[in-house]
């Protein structure tokens, strides 16, 4: 962060496959089934995942835009949310008379960050004070060179 190495405040795990040819020994079948429907429902491919594991409400991701190696800056990015419901906000980049957008992401929630969203909009989870249970988050993404469905 900010050009410099930090402890993430949650687990995380990552999966890809950049190298072209999509290959499914390389995931756990519970995550292909996942991306398979995600895939399906939106015609859009994913080729990596980033895997969260928010074990409580001190684990949290603060406020921020994805960035990856793409050649898509304006990358698609699709999130399934399984677990305790946690808040999502969105605030603009630019227009800061936009109100912020909160949205709850319950267990099975999926939210498709999609076109310039990356480009103007930056996103947390915030950390709570409250007592809740884990969640685990998916979000599927485009890196590298990859072809849309259609």
């Amino acid at each position: 962060m900010y050009d410099k190495m930090v402890t993430a405040p949650r687990m995380i795990s990552w999966y890809d496959d950049i190298d072209g040819d999509f290959d499914k020994s390389n995931w756990p079948k519970e995550l292909i089934a996942i991306k398979e429907r995600v895939e399906n429902e939106i015609h859009i491919n994913f080729n990596a995942v980033l895997l969260n594991l928010y074990r409580d409400g001190k684990d949290g991701v603060s406020w921020h835009s994805d960035k990856t190696q793409s050649e898509n800056k304006d990358m698609n990015i699709a999130s399934v949310t399984f677990g305790e419901t946690r808040m999502f906000r969105l605030r603009h980049k630019l227009l800061k008379h936009v109100p912020q957008l909160e949205i709850p992401l319950h267990h099975g929630t999926f939210l498709l960050m999609a076109g310039k969203t990356n480009s103007f909009w930056e996103h947390q989870v915030p950390k709570t004070a409250r007592d809740v249970l884990p969640r685990i988050n998916l979000t599927f993404r485009q890196v590298g060179n990859i072809k849309r469905k259609i």
